[in-house]
Formats: structure tokens, C-alpha cells, sequence
């Protein structure tokens, strides 16, 4: 099985980091009113493999750097509508990471069909794997 690239996108992306339940410090009046923690949009390129989810930047600076995310990390794929281009969001239990960029919405399919992909390959390797280890042996 090859793990090339299965999609790449040219965009700008902003990373939410997502604070856990326990460990926010602040009553629900104010978390009605907080902003979501987020940096800026920064210019670059996903690419989509067969195992990961890569953004390389135009530009390192400003605190802007390269990230990899692993597909079975992403719990879902969200595309909400624009007028010029839509907007993509990849949520992990950590973080929520959204993409600007053109054809959003086939690009947000191809994601979500290589996510249950990577899902579908863990689970029969799970089975198989437990499967094995339950086999009597013989000497």
C-alpha cells in the first residue's frame, strides 16, 4: 500500500488550541463571552497522505511553524460556508485547526474518506492482532 500524497491545497490556516473542561478557570458567564484561543492566519500548503495531515508555511516567522497531524488523531471534519472560500476545520481532542482554502468542500471529503480509511486499517489490525494473540499455541 502506498502512502503518497493523496491531496495538497495551497491556503491559509489558524490553529484554536481547545482547553480542556477541567482545567479552565473561569465560571460559564465568562466562557460565554471569551474568545477562542487562536493564533493568526498564516499562509501555506496542506498536503494530505495516507497517514497524515501536513501544513508547511510560505514563511517561518512570527511564530508560524510546520505541524503534522496524524489522521487517527482527527476526531472530525467540519466545512462551514463562505463567500469566496470556504472554511475547513479538523478537530483533534487538543486542538482545532482551520483551512481557508479554494474547493473546500472536495477537500474536506477527501479528508474525511482518508480519516475512515485510517480508522477502518486501525481497528482490523486491532482485531487481527487480538485475534492472534487468543490463538492456542502448538508445540
Amino acid at each position: 500500500m502506498s502512502y503518497g500524497v493523496v491531496a495538497t491545497k495551497s491556503g491559509q490556516v489558524q490553529v484554536e488550541t481547545i482547553v480542556p473542561p477541567g482545567e479552565r478557570s473561569y465560571d460559564r458567564a465568562r466562557e460565554r463571552f471569551r474568545a477562542p484561543v487562536a493564533g493568526p492566519w498564516a499562509a501555506g500548503r496542506l498536503t494530505l497522505t495516507g497517514l497524515h495531515l501536513a501544513f508547511m508555511p510560505t514563511r517561518s516567522g512570527r511564530g508560524v511553524r510546520s505541524m503534522t497531524i496524524n489522521l487517527a488523531d482527527i476526531t472530525s471534519v467540519e466545512a462551514s460556508p463562505g463567500r469566496l472560500s470556504k472554511t475547513v476545520s479538523f478537530r483533534t481532542e487538543t486542538m482545532v485547526v482551520h483551512a481557508r482554502v479554494n474547493g473546500a468542500m472536495a477537500f474536506a471529503k477527501r479528508v474525511a474518506i482518508s480519516v475512515e480509511a485510517t480508522r477502518r486499517r486501525g481497528a482490523a489490525n486491532a482485531a487481527r492482532e487480538q485475534s492472534a494473540g487468543r490463538a492456542p499455541s502448538t508445540p
